[in-house]
């Protein structure tokens, strides 16, 4: 994870912890925030009264920050100061993908794993219907 605060050895989970479960994307990059404007945070809808304090301040401390590609990138193997795992790295991975917000609904409930792949397939557009086998 980037270290955002400069002259510090912290990231911003510990720095903003009320703010910090709001994300939708707790491994964003500070280049990938700093490169829209509007300071692209993903968060959820509703903020505590906490997370939005702590926001102001994330926004004010970033509104004089700026990216310097001279930088040498410097990665950290280890999050939270745990080893790197399969599981936080797949995260990473991912983590600038889109969210697919169907996919708990499809994944996360009790019925076959048959209905499963179909409702999967179904809304990735993947189906092998007669209209795609014959166009």
């Amino acid at each position: 994870l980037d270290l955002w605060v400069q002259n510090s050895n912290h990231n911003l989970a510990t720095i903003f912890p009320a703010l910090f479960p709001h994300t939708l994307r707790p491994s964003a990059t500070v280049a990938r925030v700093l490169s829209i404007p509007t300071f692209n945070l993903d968060l959820v809808p509703r903020l505590s009264h906490v997370a939005e304090l702590e926001l102001e301040n994330l926004c004010a401390m970033l509104a004089t920050a700026s990216l310097n590609v001279q930088v040498h990138d410097k990665r950290i193997g280890r999050i939270d100061g745990k080893p790197l795992t399969c599981n936080s790295a797949y995260k990473a991975i991912w983590s600038d993908k889109p969210i697919d917000y169907f996919a708990p609904a499809i994944w996360k409930n009790y019925v076959p794993n048959k209905c499963r792949i179909f409702l999967w397939l179904a809304s990735k557009n993947r189906l092998f219907t007669n209209e795609r086998r014959f166009n």
